[in-house]
């Protein structure tokens, strides 16, 4: 069976159905996610020659990031999810985009001089995602000893990476045991 993976949560649209082969769509939409999401589903399932039926889990992230975009994808998944009773997981988006092999902080921009900030050690929190005033980063960063801050421009340069990392973590702490309260996730300011 075949496990499909979706982000829509920054400026790239991210996909990617994992099973037999590996394929994915990864591109940079800024605000044509909403057009392109199921589209470029449909023509990842007819270029890996996979029925519909054959995907048995949806992973994806809930945030933070694009309030549009998040609750895109997780209309997605809940939709497909509940028609076709398959199993559904939820990530940070963060730690979708965490490193399973090195301790780092990964950040997006929240805007108004804010950013949401997540610390993360081989792929495990160390600390709760959060958000911070811009000029407040740093501290924490070496308040836990993280020195190391993962780009998003460059994980999207490896989208493996990404669908390594969101593999990982498709475990019974990331189901999604009633899909109809599936929900992005929000953050207070600390």
């Amino acid at each position: 069976m075949k496990t499909l993976l979706i982000d829509t949560s920054t400026d790239y649209l991210f996909i990617a159905l994992v099973g037999d082969q590996t394929d994915y769509f990864c591109e940079k939409l800024d605000k044509a996610h909403a057009e392109r999401l199921i589209f470029e589903i449909e023509q990842l399932l007819k270029k890996t020659h996979t029925p519909i039926n054959e995907v048995d889990a949806i992973i994806t992230t809930l945030g933070p990031g694009s309030f549009t975009g998040i609750r895109l994808a997780i209309t997605v998944a809940k939709t497909w999810g509940f028609a076709k009773n398959i199993k559904v997981y939820g990530l940070s988006t963060l730690q979708a985009y965490s490193n399973l092999y090195q301790r780092v902080s990964v950040q997006l921009d929240a805007r108004a001089g804010r950013m949401y900030v997540g610390l993360y050690d081989r792929g495990m929190p160390i600390e709760e995602d959060c958000i911070l005033p811009v000029e407040d980063v740093s501290r924490m960063l070496k308040l836990y000893d993280v020195t190391s801050i993962q780009d998003i421009n460059q994980v999207f340069q490896n989208p493996l990476s990404i669908i390594e990392t969101m593999m990982h973590f498709k475990d019974d702490q990331h189901l999604i045991k009633q899909t109809h309260q599936l929900a992005p996730r929000y953050f207070k300011e600390v």
